[in-house]
């Protein structure tokens, strides 16, 4: 018996490790669909798998009762644990992988009226009208629902043999009991009714379906061996549970374990999709003057320039700057600048897009909106140095040899120019999604759109021009570039896992703001 205990108590402690490994690659898996620029910060959090934490918990506190019980010398019979229960249901989560979306959920279901199982659990009084099933794996997208039962062949014995003595020949009314609906029952049966009843009444939507589906149910019998129950109602609870839809298994799952994986591969669309974000780091003297050869070098180049910026004292002269202010725009402008030294933009887009995607350079477009594009100009206009100013124009006027005379990379090293303007784009209209659209899109588009909707005062920092652009990306089927990071972490809520297409809805580079002339390299 103490062997036994052993096992268990070994068993547990190593799920507890694998529960760790587990927990990172399936929060890899389901990343969303945001592709990361090198030395960009990732803004997308990290999701939890629901339910996860408490099978860490359950597993804790049977392992503390465990240890406890081996320790006291003598003690005699079992301790009272779920062992058993938690070991498999960390094995069917090991065999569904990384499908997994939820542990030990529970929906509320209308009560059956026409339930009168004797094996039904009396309802408590203010849940007379409804109840509670428990899910004890959801996964695919919550299309399918699995629960773990532990009982044994005693068990089940034990209800037929109950059964029995409803139907005994002695009717009166002292001795006889209130009479099941049909001769055939058990728990099991109670169970699979309540499991259909439940996912009947909660049908799931997923991008990919017209209508809600149904999920499907399985049954996972851990304990039992239906072959070895000499009683035909056994098979006739089996051939039940066919005809209502459930999947019924048997015994333990073998055992898997889960090492490390490789984080999905996605690349972005060779037609890319310009938010106001990443035309102003395009625009961006960070982005094209000559790059300081130290970092000693970087720090001087904005601290020194900075009051020698017309623009900037402009700026402090009209009460939109203050010197406390521009100190601390030059402190950003030189944390954009050092990471920009060994991953430069243009040259990352060059190589994600021709080295890794593959992409010719003749295949790859830009695109922007309307609106961005008329939000970038006004901003340039106000608060960028004349070489940005320069740039931003050679964007609307689509000139190439304007946009690279002052950069230090080669001529259409990137073929920005020209960038193409999406049509009806203007921040009063809205695109329709094509019903073809990828996953991926599908559901930026959504969210994106869940955002458009929402008053300002709950909106936060997400702008009406962000998700404008976002949706024109999503609808034409094309990676949004775009250097606002609390838009992603906001939009990325409802995102599809990354795993799934391969495809970028969202490429996330560094910020790059416009350096107001404080970059400019001037003579000594």
């Amino acid at each position: 018996m103490s062997a036994d205990i052993q096992y268990l108590r070994d068993r547990l402690n190593a799920m507890l490790g694998e529960i760790e490994i587990f927990e990172s690659e399936w929060q890899k898996a389901t990343r969303p669909a945001v592709l990361l620029a090198p030395c960009s910060a990732d803004p997308v959090p990290l999701a939890d798998l629901p339910g996860l934490k408490h099978l860490r918990g359950l597993i804790k506190i049977d392992l503390k009762l465990l240890d406890k019980f081996l320790l006291a010398k003598g003690s005699k019979g079992n301790p009272s644990i779920n062992a058993s229960y938690l070991i498999s249901v960390w094995e069917e989560v090991l065999h569904n992988g990384l499908n997994v979306s939820h542990l030990f959920k529970t929906v509320r279901v209308s009560k059956d009226p026409e339930e009168s199982s004797v094996f039904v659990k009396q309802a408590k009084p203010h849940h007379k009208l409804s109840q509670t099933v428990k899910i004890d794996i959801e996964s695919h997208e919550g299309r399918r629902w699995q629960r773990i039962n532990t009982v044994k062949n005693p068990k089940i014995i034990a209800e037929f043999k109950e059964l029995d003595s409803y139907l005994t020949d002695d009717e009166s009314e002292e001795n006889m009991r209130e009479a099941p609906t049909s001769e055939l029952d058990s728990s099991i049966l109670v169970m699979a009714r309540a499991l259909t009843r439940a996912a009947r009444d909660n049908p799931v939507t997923t991008l990919d379906e017209n209508s809600p589906i149904v999920p499907t149910i399985t049954l996972h019998l851990t304990r039992l061996d239906p072959a070895s129950i000499q009683d035909p109602r056994m098979d006739q609870i089996l051939e039940k549970l066919h005809d209502m839809g459930i999947e019924t298994l048997f015994g333990p799952r073998p055992l898997v374990i889960y090492g490390s994986l490789s984080p999905p591969r996605i690349l972005p669309t060779a037609k890319l999709n310009l938010d106001l974000s990443c035309l102003g780091a395009l625009v961006s003297d960070i982005t094209h003057a000559p790059l300081p050869e130290t970092a000693e070098e970087c720090e001087r180049r904005f601290t020194t320039n900075l009051d020698a910026s017309p623009v900037v004292r402009r700026l402090i002269e009209r009460g939109r700057k203050s010197a406390e202010s521009a100190a601390i725009h030059s402190q950003q402008l030189t944390a954009q600048l050092l990471p920009e030294i060994d991953h430069e933009l243009i040259k990352t887009l060059r190589k994600v897009l021709v080295e890794q995607a593959g992409y010719s350079v003749t295949d790859i477009q830009f695109w922007t909106t309307n609106e961005a594009l008329q939000r970038m100009l006004h901003t340039v206009n106000d608060i960028g140095s004349d070489t940005e100013k320069d740039r931003a124009k050679a964007i609307a006027d689509g000139d190439i040899d304007g946009f690279w005379a002052s950069s230090r990379h080669p001529r259409q090293y990137v073929p920005l120019i020209p960038v193409h303007i999406f049509a009806s784009s203007t921040i009063e209209t809205l695109p329709d999604l094509p019903s073809t659209s990828p996953q991926c899109f599908r559901s930026l588009y959504h969210s994106a759109a869940s955002f458009w909707s929402t008053p300002d005062s709950n909106r936060g920092r997400v702008t009406p021009h962000t998700v404008h652009s976002m949706m024109f990306g999503a609808s034409k089927n094309i990676t949004t570039i775009t250097a606002n990071h609390q838009s992603i972490r906001a939009f990325s809520r409802g995102l599809i896992p990354a795993s799934e297409e391969g495809i970028a809805s969202i490429w996330s580079i560094g910020p790059r703001n416009l350096t107001s002339g404080a970059g400019e390299l001037r003579e000594e």
